[in-house]
């Protein structure tokens, strides 16, 4: 039986289903309200939600359509004092006061609460966004309300999210107020003291603290590190078209890592005549990097495109709120099953070889699956958002999410291990090179630049397959003059991974 038809149910439903042209069957219907509590019956009901940030409010408005209103918080209303520890030392109970714009927010809501038939608190799917719609319940005195969230604002995740409303989740309010209580505790009595050092606001927490920390080890480290300068060689074949370089280990004695002398180095630099000892060639498989976490973003979009870590944050709300990715707060490395679809059938589309089996990658220990990894919502959108930096930013969320369902990219590898004699010394060299024969996922996506990533890394250029036994003849060679060192001072992205280790 079609009941999209009769008036009565049809307005019922508009309180969770508010899109047109949704036919409903007796038996859908009754799966749906035995999830859902329906609490506008009547014919121009008032629905509100609300929401963190007025940007999100406008999209998700015009998504809705009439008979909603969407506001925005602006985040949160309350916080702890300023001028008290406001945490009680045997319950930990937090003291919360309204701050200025959250006094102005509650002043506007307030009305529309009490007009409204239908409240849905629509705040972050998060610990921040439960915590938030926890005050908003508790200062706004709303009773009766429905917690909705969406993991992307689309006319698909907003549907899904008005069919499975739920209470307030207390145990992840609990977890942010742990979280705050544990910043206060560890940090209130020594913000305002190394502020007055610095001249400038700082403050101290349970992440600043251990980040610090880590800085100064770092810091000592590179205080006491004494450089070490060192020799290699390097053998260059048809005219420098490929080359080999000198295997120091033989040579090495006891605790020994590097060659320090240099006339044994020009010795090795010296060879002209060598014999391939070994040859191999096979065939390398390279899989995709796994889809973004929000670590993971954070430490691409610095290193790729040199975005700071809070200019990256910035730019992510900003495309989630616009509907164009998925929630970017996530420790999840995995696509949710529709998310995964999707990218296979625009890949298909493409003609891009897809991986036999859909990727999966293990989770961080300790890490949360309430949120897919960070991915496009429309994947047929190659390009999105509405300057540079977002476009730049969203090309590498759809690069990375697009590639990490493709099959693998292949190299064709080859080794060869040569040897040579100057007078009764014998010195190895090893020349390997690697050739990209299929492209597999490296057709949306090249390897992404790392902090780590050091600019003069050698490479040997394409080096021939020879049969052992052959002999062969340098046309040059060289000595390499190298020197140990210290460890790097940490960039915002790689201390963010130091962190999460």
């Amino acid at each position: 039986m079609q009941i999209s038809s009769h008036p009565m149910l049809f307005c019922s439903l508009g309180a969770i289903f508010p899109f047109p042209n949704r036919l409903l069957t007796v038996k859908s219907l009754a799966e749906t309200l035995s999830n859902v509590s329906v609490i506008c019956h009547l014919e121009g009901a008032v629905k509100l939600m609300i929401v963190e940030s007025p940007t999100k409010a406008k999209k998700i408005g015009s998504l809705l359509g009439t008979g909603w209103r969407v506001e925005a918080s602006m985040g949160h209303i309350v916080d702890l004092p300023t001028d008290q520890m406001a945490v009680e030392p045997q319950t930990y109970q937090l003291t919360y006061v309204a701050s200025e714009r959250g006094r102005s927010v509650i002043s506007r809501l307030k009305p529309l609460v009490a007009e409204a038939d239908a409240i849905f608190l629509a705040t972050d799917p998060d610990r921040e966004g439960e915590a938030i719609s926890e005050h908003l319940k508790r200062f706004l005195r709303i009773e009766r309300y429905q917690r909705v969230t969406f993991n992307e604002i689309t006319e698909t995740g907003i549907r899904a999210a008005l069919a499975a409303p739920r209470p307030i989740d207390r145990r992840l309010v609990a977890a942010q107020e742990a979280r705050r209580a544990a910043d206060r505790l560890i940090g209130y009595r020594v913000s305002f003291p190394i502020s007055t050092a610095a001249g400038q606001s700082l403050t101290a927490g349970r992440c600043q603290s251990p980040a610090v920390r880590l800085v100064v080890e770092r810091q000592n480290e590179i205080d006491r590190f004494k450089v070490t300068d060192h020799f290699s060689a390097l053998a260059e074949f048809d005219n420098g078209a490929w080359s080999a370089e000198w295997q120091t280990k033989a040579f090495l004695q006891g605790d020994d890592e590097y060659i320090l002398d240099q006339s044994l180095a020009e010795r090795a630099a010296a060879c002209r005549s060598f014999e391939v000892i070994g040859a191999s060639e096979k065939p390398v498989a390279k899989g995709p990097p796994a889809p973004f976490t929000t670590s993971a973003l954070l430490q691409a979009a610095g290193a790729t495109l040199g975005y700071p870590p809070a200019l990256t944050q910035k730019i992510a709300q900003s495309l989630f709120e616009a509907g164009l990715i998925t929630y970017h707060r996530t420790d999840n490395p995995n696509l949710s099953e529709d998310g995964m679809a999707a990218i296979a059938a625009y890949a298909e589309g493409q003609g891009w070889m897809l991986s036999e089996k859909k990727r999966r990658w293990p989770l961080p220990e300790g890490a949360q699956e309430a949120h897919e990894a960070i991915r496009p919502t429309h994947i047929e959108d190659r390009d999105a958002g509405e300057d540079d930096k977002q476009q730049a930013l969203y090309r590498l969320i759809w690069q990375r999410a697009v590639a990490s369902q493709l099959t693998d990219a292949v190299y064709q590898t080859v080794t060869l291990d040569l040897g040579a004699g100057a007078g009764a010394e014998r010195f190895s060299f090893r020349a390997r090179s690697a050739e990209l024969v299929r492209q597999g996922w490296k057709v949306v996506a090249a390897d992404e630049k790392s902090d780590d990533d050091d600019d003069d890394e050698a490479t040997n250029g394409r080096v021939p397959l020879l049969q052992p036994g052959t002999s062969v003849t340098a046309t040059g060679g060289k000595i390499l003059r190298k020197a140990t060192k210290p460890p790097r001072r940490y960039t915002e992205t790689s201390l963010i991974r130091k962190l999460e280790l």
